[in-house]
């Protein structure tokens, strides 16, 4: 006789299902800590290549001040709901896990765009070309790759 993932026999043991759920489910904090240790690591590479390519006085400020308020914004909008959705997120395949971060990311690269596009004085006109979209670009790789690390991170816990 088997009650919800435990077998009767004298004793409640869980069996092989209940215990394998039991073995992957993490807590609210492990995926707090795997999502804090991917945008981390985001953070650092982003940081460095940044600098290497805007090459200029007080290059590295400006990627702690502006880079850190970027990604702690994109942590708000996008990890933070994907930290929330916990265990539903693994129902979803892994191409879409990283398709909606990356357009989390670029989308929170474009807010500012979105947000003061409404304030343009009436007869003002806005040219839009693909050369405007090369930020949201590369926000958009830096958060799929971030979504990436961290479903990483998440199964090497699981392992452990």
């Amino acid at each position: 006789m088997e009650i919800r993932g435990y077998r009767h026999s004298g004793s409640l043991r869980p069996t092989g299902d209940a215990l394998a759920s039991q073995r992957t489910r993490r807590t609210f904090s492990c995926r707090v800590t795997c999502s804090f240790k991917a945008l981390g690591i985001a953070w650092l590479i982003s940081g460095a290549i940044f600098c290497i390519i805007i090459k200029g006085p007080d290059t590295v400020s400006t990627w702690c001040i502006w880079g850190s308020a970027l990604f702690a914004l994109g942590w708000l909008f996008v990890g933070l709901p994907l930290v929330a959705l916990g265990e539903l997120l693994r129902r979803v395949p892994f191409p879409i896990r990283i398709l909606a971060g990356g357009l989390g990311g670029a989308l929170v690269m474009a807010l500012p765009t979105i947000v003061f596009g409404f304030y343009l004085p009436p007869g003002a006109h806005w040219k839009h070309s693909f050369d405007d979209l090369k930020w949201e670009g590369i926000a958009f790789v830096i958060a799929a790759l971030t979504t990436a690390l961290y479903h990483q991170f998440l199964n090497h816990e699981a392992t452990d």
